[in-house]
């Protein structure tokens, strides 16, 4: 399953917005320095899917604010 997570950083708290099925809207409080904002927003997925980080995936978009990641 991908989903495609359009990223607001530096927001004063850290939310996933779904917009239908495969799309949403991160908010994340951290910077996109030393891979910070792709790890929180990773959490951020494995909680509201109910899964193990381990199993998400970074597939497209490392330095993009639009990033695919595959679950």
């Amino acid at each position: 399953m991908q989903i495609i997570v359009h990223v607001k950083l530096k927001q004063p708290v850290s939310e996933l917005i779904k917009i239908d099925e495969n799309k949403c809207i991160a908010r994340v409080t951290s910077a996109p320095e030393d891979n910070k904002a792709n790890l929180e927003i990773t959490r951020l997925l494995a909680r509201h899917f109910k899964v193990p980080k381990s199993t998400i995936k970074l597939t497209r978009g490392a330095k993009s604010k639009t990033k695919t990641f595959e679950l």
